[in-house]
């Protein structure tokens, strides 16, 4: 629901960014077999896996390795994420 999506700082006026299928992405980039790569510092399960993870430089080794979509959680108490991950 992007209408409720939080400004990226106090007072921001920033604009959610557009929508998409998940579903017509993943046909659009491989129509016969598609990967999903998650993006996250933490988990609550496994504690920290790698808290000094950079988002943009691994979601370019992900995108380099065949992935057509990146899930990048930002959640930040269990999964040490941050909205900023969104626009690294």
């Amino acid at each position: 629901d992007y209408q409720n999506f939080p400004p990226s700082t106090p007072g921001s006026t920033t604009t959610p960014p557009t929508p998409i299928s998940l579903l017509t992405k993943i046909r659009q980039c491989h129509p016969a077999l598609s990967l999903a790569a998650e993006f996250k510092r933490a988990s609550p399960s496994k504690g920290d896996i790698n808290p000094d993870l950079d988002p943009a430089t691994q979601a370019s080794l992900y995108a380099d390795a065949g992935a057509s979509i990146i899930s990048i959680l930002t959640e930040e108490r269990h999964f040490k994420g941050s909205l900023a991950d969104l626009t690294a």
